[in-house]
């Protein structure tokens, strides 16, 4: 009797031990996001419910002058991904772009960091597991337009049944030269979703202005219906200091 009373009090014992060490805990992520600004998409574009042919159709018809072209100017995602107009790009560009890792190919198809900035909607970036801890790195040169302005398309966009079947972001951690700047909370929508971060960068008419990035760390996923993986289709920069 005495021992197994022993034996209780040790495991009542390591039980509190247990949930003291646990209360005073951190774990190696913790904290990185306090003090850090939430932020919320400011507008979002629709994937349109039409194929690629049909869009390029469109435009086609546009070009010949059979259909207004405002027709093919207002088609969701499509026409920010593929239309000739001016933007930032005009002046900016990203210098180099890498992944903490990324899904192996498979059946013909890659899954690496440059298709997360490739203005091909079809194309993605997956991450080999869930992504949770998983990052793309933006690096600019220091002459480049600042940036104002990021947008995510998120997820496996193709079709529903892809945005369905894999993981996409819910919250995405901004740094801007390595240090957290922004927590991105990003809508479960097959969509194109837009965040105001400011003004980033030196310019173009900075003088010796160093590389500088900014780097998206997956905080949290909406979990897919078949896959792990998580998915973003594509990274799309606006600002300022062209045209």
């Amino acid at each position: 009797m005495k021992k197994i009373l022993t034996l209780i009090l040790l495991a009542a014992a390591l039980v509190l031990f247990h949930m003291a060490s646990q209360r005073g805990q951190t774990s190696p992520a913790a904290g990185l996001t306090d003090g850090v600004q939430r932020i919320q998409p400011v507008s979002i574009d629709t994937m349109a419910d039409i194929t690629m042919a049909e869009y390029e159709h469109i435009t086609l018809l546009a070009e010949k002058g059979e259909i207004d072209e405002d027709a093919a100017n207002n088609v969701g995602v499509y026409s920010v991904l593929y239309s000739q107009g001016c933007s930032w790009y005009c002046g900016g560009c990203v210098d180099t772009l890498t992944a903490s890792g990324c899904l192996r190919p498979q059946g013909g198809f890659t899954y690496d960091a440059l298709n997360a900035h490739d203005f091909n909607h079809e194309s993605v970036w997956a991450t080999d597991g869930n992504g949770i801890g998983q990052y793309l790195t933006f690096t600019f040169t220091g002459t480049n337009p600042r940036i104002t302005s990021v947008a995510i398309l998120n997820g496996h966009v193709k079709s529903e049944k892809t945005w369905r079947d894999n993981s996409r972001v819910k919250t995405m951690l901004m740094y801007y030269n390595d240090k957290p700047y922004r927590l991105l909370e990003l809508e479960d929508s097959r969509s194109l979703q837009y965040f105001d971060v400011d003004t980033l960068g030196y310019g173009p008419e900075a003088k010796n202005a160093p590389k500088w990035t900014l780097k998206f760390e997956i905080r949290d996923v909406y979990p897919g219906a078949k896959y792990d993986d998580c998915v973003i289709a594509d990274f799309i920069f606006d600002g300022i200091d062209v045209h």
